[in-house]
């Protein structure tokens, strides 16, 4: 729990992430070109990056990960990903709260 939490903070550091102000479970990385993120979630990662498996192998040194895999579903929201031009974007679609409960 807490001393996870305080370890893999002290990892996240030393390879230049920040937390964020607002969530201290959210960190970024200023990579000159693009931002790299992080988000935290009890003993769940998510690594938001244009090379996320890179940060993944670079955490495997310290950690056993388990089901590493994109995401479909996290936290009550879908991530979808929509393309533009030469843009890909990720966006998060919070599902209503009737629906987590409602099988189709």
């Amino acid at each position: 729990g807490a001393r996870f939490h305080e370890h893999l903070s002290d990892i996240l550091r030393k390879t230049g992430f920040i937390p964020s102000k607002a969530d201290s479970d959210l960190w970024f990385k200023d990579c000159g070109t693009h931002y790299e993120y992080l988000a935290r979630y009890v003993d769940d990662i998510l690594v938001f990056s244009k090379d996320p498996m890179k940060i993944i192998e670079c955490l495997k040194v310290t950690y056993p990960l388990q089901a590493v895999r994109l995401s479909e579903y996290y936290l009550g929201g879908d991530f979808k990903v929509q393309k533009r031009d030469r843009e890909t974007q990720l966006q998060y679609v919070p599902r209503p709260i009737f629906q987590m409960y409602v099988k189709e």
